[in-house]
């Protein structure tokens, strides 16, 4: 209730992705194997929830508070990404959904690295996305029963969803290294729990 509190005051837009994950999480507690089916069923719930409201009431629905926090971000200077402003409509959301996914989860790319920080940003992103090659490559091979983990399912969908709506949302480089530190931390948490190390290590020892 204190971390719930500490949102409502400083970080209000988290509780929109926070809070269905960790519903899902205390209704999955009594049967894990049921586990990825509540998550996806309730994220779908969620996701329809939203964009119906834009159709009952285009002035007063749910995805205004990411367009005001979205146009807040817009009146602010500095280096940016790429990113078109929100209209509260389905269409303007699938619309911008590629460049959301750009710039939280490609960029900034090496090559259009400002500076040692964003440089250092550029390799994060590599290696976030090298560890992911890696487990598909290694996974355990009873990896399905990540799925069946509440804690381990709550990382993963709370992380990609946080990452998306701050690319909705933050068309800065260094607000979005800021930003997505956490959920970027959960999201390599689930990876590397996927991940066989002894099939790793059994791999390049027979190269040698």
């Amino acid at each position: 209730m204190l971390g719930i509190t500490g949102c409502i005051i400083f970080r209000s837009q988290l509780l929109i992705v926070f809070v269905p994950a960790f519903f899902c999480m205390t209704i999955s507690w009594r049967n894990t194997a049921s586990s990825i089916y509540n998550f996806c069923a309730v994220y779908f719930t969620c996701i329809a929830i939203f964009f119906i409201s834009i159709f009952i009431s285009p002035g007063k629905n749910l995805s205004m508070a990411v367009i005001k926090r979205q146009q807040e971000f817009f009146k602010l200077h500095g280096t940016s990404f790429k990113l078109d402003s929100l209209q509260p409509s389905a269409a303007s959301f699938i619309k911008i959904a590629p460049q959301a996914f750009s710039n939280t989860f490609l960029r900034p790319f090496v090559w259009e690295a400002k500076g040692f920080l964003q440089l250092l940003t550029a390799l994060d992103i590599f290696f976030i996305w090298a560890l992911l090659l890696i487990a598909f490559f290694f996974h355990e091979r009873k990896w399905k029963k990540s799925l069946q983990s509440p804690l381990l399912l709550l990382f993963l969908f709370f992380s990609i969803s946080q990452i998306i709506l701050i690319g909705y949302i933050v068309p800065f480089p260094g607000a979005i290294v800021r930003y997505k530190c956490v959920p970027e931390l959960l999201l390599f948490i689930f990876i590397a729990s996927i991940i066989d190390y002894h099939r790793i290590f059994i791999f390049f020892k027979k190269k040698k």
